[in-house]
């Protein structure tokens, strides 16, 4: 007995959605995750590399492509390429719930990485490790943000922790 397994059937593996609002418009790319940060960082300059597919859809999940007349709306031209990138250089990545946690995991330990590198126990004089880090920053309620970089979340963390005063800390000073 033979079953039938259509072939034509696209996955979409190891891909992500960019949304982008416009004119009260939505639009969304197929892209993949990884080249798409190395994109927005400009350590890849071709979209071709970023994209899953050339499509522009107003909704991926369903497969509902965008019209002419609505990118014309929405962009006012209707040229593929300029609307590709303004979507990946100005568009949200959505994430799955899996992979945002994944996300917001790795961003803590780097954030508590570095305020232990920069900062020490005035009291002590000894620096802090990144567990106790990670224990404060969980006591002051900080919260993270998996879109914007390590390194401005944990300047503005080492303020709040001084603010609430949940340890004493103190940055170190660079000669």
């Amino acid at each position: 007995m033979r079953i039938f397994t259509p072939c034509n059937k696209i996955k979409l593996e190891n891909v992500s959605c960019v949304q982008f609002k416009k004119n009260g418009m939505r639009f969304e790319l197929a892209c993949h995750t990884n080249k798409l940060y190395d994109y927005q960082n400009n350590l890849i300059r071709s979209e071709d590399d970023v994209v899953q597919t050339k499509s522009i859809f107003k909704n991926i999940s369903k497969g509902l492509l965008a019209s002419k007349e609505e990118l014309s709306a929405g962009f006012g031209n209707i040229d593929i390429n300029t609307i590709i990138k303004e979507i990946l250089s100005k568009g949200i990545l959505q994430l799955s719930h899996k992979e945002r946690g994944e996300r917001l995991e790795k961003m803590q330990k780097e954030i508590s990485h570095l305020i232990a590198e920069l900062c020490f126990n005035p009291e002590s004089g000894l620096p802090y490790s990144p567990k106790r880090i990670e224990w404060a920053m969980a006591e002051a309620q900080v919260s993270i943000n998996v879109m914007k970089s390590t390194k401005q979340q944990a300047l503005k963390i080492i303020q709040v922790l001084e603010a609430k005063k949940t340890i004493p800390i103190e940055k170190k000073i660079r000669c």
